[in-house]
């Protein structure tokens, strides 16, 4: 997940400095000659819309007031952005606003709010999930060729996603009364949902699920825009609904369609107003800010202006800084890219997937665009089946560069969830590096080609990451268990079990590693097979899990040495490892040393106590050690008396 806040960095502009009040420039122009050079040049606008960034929130004030003065009222911040939209009444043309408004202490920078396109050509209705498994099946009278799909099914043996990914789908708003995107749902943890309180402070009321920009609420219900056209361009207010399935359908749930993340959570931004189903590039740009502040991890984009807007590139720069993807559809219309101008997809980022429409034959959709230099890669977006408005079990069926920008997005949280270690330009990378590259595709060998020649495969990306950024295995515990005479003593004839445990040091997991040991004498392996499951970045295997090694010590061994058996590692990418598990040996003849002889202790006769003897006199005892002896002597004293007297 990515921080709730970040403040903006210095839009790339240049300035001359606030105290001459002159304007920054853009392209050596300033507010006002940009937007009078892109009115020229085409643009539409909204001309009720004028977007103020400022150098700081205390400029908010001086601003408003200055903007009253030219029928301009402040509407709301870009949440916690020094970035202000404005409506403005009919009147004074918004150039001419600009053009005094831009002088305003304070002001970095002005936008107007240009259109939006979307891009889709939405179809019939149809069950055929070709994208994940294309056995060469017929499909809109076109037969598929075989593994022209996406590798969903081997990455789904590895993960299937997780609710701690966020996608945020910039477009006409998700219908999540949908069967199979109610459960992915984004819900904002910081908010309550029923007292009317913005509790999160993050500048919007009871934002559950998301945001209606267009309208300005918390019901980004896309099912309240009109039917027809708008500008010309049709309302395709199922468009979100339909990206959203195919990046994010509930999967394994009995129901309707899987999508390619089956657990993740579908950050929601209305852009459209229900009234005329107008979008501006304001309206996408306050959704990058608030997936910016809000958690997001991929934003997709489904839309394109020809106008350059510093503002959206800038708001883009900071999510990017966030660690946030951006995914971008290239486009309809059959057209290359190159000789275009079009953006969200010509901004200067790094983590950017810029993708267009591929089929069921691995070839470039005739009616989408392409281009060596603009576009990245493929995915599949024809004849897609997806998650429609109609019911809460309604399945459409469409075909457009927008369909595949949805399933990029699926694509990179898929892998990020498996590999929740790694950064976003390293999961970008795993995606362009793990593409299967196709001569339909490739510019060396065709005109409708795209930069890398490719077609985005999940699986191929999570082998990839694998090897772009490997895990680091070591032995943490042989976990030796000796067989034999349980005095803990590796010795010459016995047997042991090795209950081996395995570290990861690395920040990719190493992804249900088999094991297969190998020693030389005096060891002899009898059983040297076993599985260890997947052994995550940083973590360990579960010995418990395992089933022991058996090794057996040559009944020959004569000295004490530490030994190691090899262990060789195969992961499920068939990346092979190895790692040494050390023994000590006891193999060296104890000597015999005799035991000592102990004589046998020599116990005197006690001294016979005549029963006739006083024994309280003075103290002392009848058997005493002095007082027996001295009676005993007195016969031999008074005969030696006797003597002296004669």
């Amino acid at each position: 997940m990515r921080p709730s806040v970040l403040w903006i960095s210095a839009l790339s502009i240049t300035s001359v400095g606030l105290a001459t009040a002159a304007p920054k420039t853009v392209h050596d122009r300033g507010p006002a000659a940009t937007l009078a050079y892109n009115l020229a040049n085409g643009a539409v606008i909204d001309r009720r819309e004028l977007l103020v960034v400022l150098e700081a929130s205390d400029f908010d004030r001086p601003f408003e007031r200055a903007a009253l003065g030219q029928g301009c009222k402040r509407v709301r911040a870009f949440g916690r952005q020094p970035w202000v939209l404005y409506h403005c009444e009919a009147g004074a043309s918004l150039v001419d606003r600009f053009a005094v408004l831009e002088k305003v202490p304070g002001v970095r920078w002005l936008e107007a709010g240009y259109l939006e396109t979307m891009e889709a050509e939405p179809n019939d209705l149809s069950a055929s999930q070709w994208y994940h498994k294309n056995v060469g099946q017929t499909l809109n009278m076109v037969r598929g060729v075989a593994d022209a799909d996406l590798g969903s099914r081997a990455a789904w043996d590895l993960t299937t996603g997780t609710k701690d990914r966020v996608i945020m789908i910039l477009d006409v708003g998700i219908w999540g009364g949908h069967r199979d995107l109610a459960p992915n749902m984004w819900v904002n943890p910081g908010e309550d949902c029923t007292n009317g309180v913005d509790d999160d402070r993050n500048g919007y009321i009871d934002d559950c699920n998301g945001w209606d920009y267009g309208d300005d609420d918390n019901d980004p219900d896309p099912r309240t825009l009109p039917d027809g056209q708008s500008d010309g361009d049709e309302c395709v207010k199922w468009h979100a609904t339909m990206i959203a399935g195919l990046a994010g359908a509930a999967g394994n749930n009995g129901l309707l369609m899987t999508g390619l993340n089956w657990n993740v959570s579908l950050m929601n931004w209305k852009k459209h107003r229900s009234s005329d189903c107008v979008s501006t590039t304001n309206a996408s740009i306050e959704g990058i800010v608030y997936a910016t502040e809000n958690g997001a991890d991929v934003i997709s984009m489904s839309f394109n202006s020809s106008n350059y807007n510093a503002t959206f590139e800038q708001a883009l720069k900071n999510a990017e800084a966030a660690g946030i993807i951006a995914v971008s559809s290239g486009g309809n219309g059959g057209r290359n890219n190159d000789q275009l101008t079009r953006y969200p997809n010509e901004y200067d980022l790094a983590n950017k997937l810029v993708v267009v429409n591929s089929d069921n034959r691995d070839q470039i959709y005739e009616g989408s665009n392409y281009g060596p230099n603009t576009v990245d890669l493929a995915a599949p977006g024809t004849f897609v089946v997806s998650t429609g408005i109609g019911s809460p079990t309604e399945l459409a069926f469409g075909t457009g560069s927008s369909y595949s920008a949805g399933v990029a997005a699926g694509a990179a949280t898929l892998v990020w969830s498996a590999f929740p270690s790694l950064t976003s330009d390293e999961i970008v990378q795993a995606i362009k590096d793990g593409a299967r590259r196709l001569d339909t595709m490739d510019c060396a060998r065709t005109a409708r080609c795209i930069r890398l020649g490719a077609r985005i495969d999940v699986f191929g990306a999570m082998g990839a990451a694998v090897r772009n950024v490997p895990p680091m295995l070591s032995v943490a515990d042989p976990g030796v268990s000796e067989i034999g005479d349980g005095d803990g003593r590796l010795e010459p004839g016995e047997q042991v079990e090795l209950r081996v445990t395995l570290a990861n040091a690395g920040r990719s997991p190493a992804f249900t590693l088999t094991g297969s040991l190998s020693a030389a004498a005096p060891l002899v392996v009898t059983q040297g097979g076993a599985g260890f499951g997947t052994v995550p970045g940083g973590g360990s295997s579960d010995p418990a899990a395992t089933i022991p090694f058996v090794v057996n010590i040559d009944p020959a061994c004569d000295a004490d040495q530490v030994v190691s058996a090899s262990l060789a590692l195969t992961d499920h990418f068939g990346n092979p490892s190895t790692v040494e598990v050390p023994l000590t040996l006891s193999c060296a003849p104890v000597p015999v040393v005799p035991d000592p002889v102990v004589p046998d202790p020599v116990t005197p006769d006690p001294t016979p106590v005549d029963p006739g003897l006083n024994t309280s006199d003075g103290g002392c005892r009848a058997n005493g050690a002095g007082s027996g002896g001295l009676w005993s002597m007195l016969p031999l004293l008074l005969l030696l008396l006797a003597r002296r007297r004669r």
